[in-house]
């Protein structure tokens, strides 16, 4: 079976079989908001050369983007993993084997390398639910980075900055970055987070981006695609619902402006209140560099 390496980095996603290709438009933040996935998948159908699906993938990279990758190419019959995982499973030592006293035991049946990488896969899964995921941010703004609070604004919300993404949040709540990058925004609700990435586009029509998770959203059955409800005027949006499979739901707008694509993904650990759907239409609305 072919054997193709994903490895995500931070800006770039980079596959590996008989030659190395870089995608720069395939960042870390992209796979996590979700309008990255299907060009991954795109890649490796084509880097598969007539054999797809029946290909080997060793995923590296931060947890949940690995986890996206895996589940999405499981779900597409695809001999998927977390090569770290197995890597790690795999150079474990061995247990020493007693003496058995000239008794012959029966032959274990064999198990392959991918068979334990699909068993670590299911139980990474299962124990990634709504509180493995990082449900507050590793850290909270620097003292160089401040969080920022301006007078409350007319509809009562509070302006706050991280470096240069500006946006507006009802009072009570913190902004810091998560270790891959996307920034997560808490407050007093223990249900709730707010999930914000914002990536150049280097060019990349807006159109063909909107294009793009719409395609993604079709061939994933954790995505469904919403009516948009044109929270910013000026801005065409996309929205769909991603559904992990924990009980959570992550409400996504996804828009284009200025070169640069913001992605707002609203985390319910159930079925959004009207309080969680207010915050969240008010950090869409307000979102923007400063």
């Amino acid at each position: 079976m072919k054997l193709i390496t994903v490895t995500v980095l931070e800006n770039a996603t980079i596959f590996e079989a008989e030659e190395q290709i870089h995608r720069y438009d395939l960042p870390c933040s992209g796979i996590l908001a979700g309008w990255a996935v299907a060009a991954v998948v795109d890649q490796l159908k084509v880097m598969a050369d007539g054999v797809w699906p029946d290909i080997e993938v060793a995923i590296t990279g931060p947890d949940r983007a690995v986890e996206v990758l895996t589940r999405t190419l499981l779900n597409k019959s695809v001999a998927a993993y977390n090569a770290d995982e197995v890597e790690t499973d795999h150079q474990a030592p061995k247990a020493i084997r007693r003496p058995t006293k000239g008794r012959r035991k029966a032959a274990l049946p064999t198990v392959s390398l991918f068979h334990v990488a699909v068993a670590l896969v299911i139980i990474t899964v299962l124990v990634l639910s709504w509180w493995g995921i990082d449900s507050q941010p590793h850290t909270t703004a620097r003292a160089e980075n401040p969080v920022a609070t301006a007078s409350p604004t007319p509809s009562h919300g509070v302006v706050m900055e991280y470096e240069r993404v500006r946006l507006t949040l009802p009072p009570g709540f913190r902004i810091g970055p998560r270790e891959d990058g996307i920034l997560v925004a808490t407050g007093e609700d223990p249900n709730m987070r707010i999930l914000i990435a914002v990536d150049n586009t280097y060019g990349v029509d807006a159109g063909a981006i909107r294009t793009e998770i719409s395609s993604m959203v079709a061939s994933d059955p954790t995505l469904e695609e919403r009516v948009t409800r044109n929270l910013r005027p000026n801005d065409p949006t996309v929205e769909y619902l991603e559904t992990p499979g924990d009980g959570s739901t992550v409400a996504w707008v996804v828009w284009v402006t200025a070169g640069q694509q913001f992605s707002v993904g609203c985390h319910s650990k159930g079925e959004p209140t009207i309080a969680q759907k207010a915050a969240c239409t008010m950090a869409v609305e307000s979102l923007g560099l400063s």
